[in-house]
């Protein structure tokens, strides 16, 4: 059923947020938790009129257009995805601004509910599926996501370091209530 769906034609998912903001994180995973709870009390302080924005998932990026500028997130820069379970509106991506030298930003959203929050996450994790299938049958040609990839499988120190946060165990299940690694494993 799955394979149905992967091989229907893109639908641009739509949701409207307010961008609560980004700050820095260490790795792809950890520091998500802290970073969300912070941007969520910024934002919620700070209670901006002209925050609001539309959020636009398709299988090549994230946009979020506010006050007529639009900002764009490259899905295969996307390294996690999640909603908060005890704050169940939000929603946070980490995001990776540069690889040398290596910044990643966390970034949340605000949702009108937490279906919206879910229905984000889902939709990142669809486009994602998408792209990789995408990837493993030849879509893509080599480009710079396909040269990302086999970046990140090259075994350098950094990569094992990366590899080994991955495979700790996932407490940070109980906490977060949608997750997604969206960082490809081959």
């Amino acid at each position: 059923m799955e394979e149905d769906f992967l091989s229907k034609p893109v639908e641009l998912t739509c949701v409207n947020v307010k961008y609560l903001g980004s700050l820095n994180a260490m790795y792809p995973q950890t520091g998500t938790l802290e970073n969300i709870a912070r941007l969520y009390q910024k934002g919620c302080a700070l209670n901006q009129r002209d925050s609001n924005a539309q959020m636009m998932i398709s299988r090549e990026n994230v946009s979020l257009l506010c006050n007529s500028t639009e900002k764009i997130f490259r899905l295969h820069k996307i390294l996690f995805c999640a909603s908060y379970k005890k704050i169940p509106k939000v929603v946070a991506f980490n995001y990776q601004v540069c690889s040398s030298p290596r910044r990643i930003e966390c970034h949340a959203f605000l949702c009108s509910s937490s279906e919206d929050a879910r229905c984000i996450v889902a939709g990142l994790t669809m486009a994602f599926k998408m792209a990789c299938k995408e990837r493993s049958s030849g879509d893509m040609g080599v480009d710079q996501t396909n040269a990302s990839r086999k970046a990140w499988n090259a075994d350098s120190t950094e990569e094992k370091e990366m590899k080994v946060l991955f495979a700790l165990p996932r407490k940070i299940g109980e906490i977060l209530d949608s997750l997604t690694n969206c960082v490809g494993t081959n």
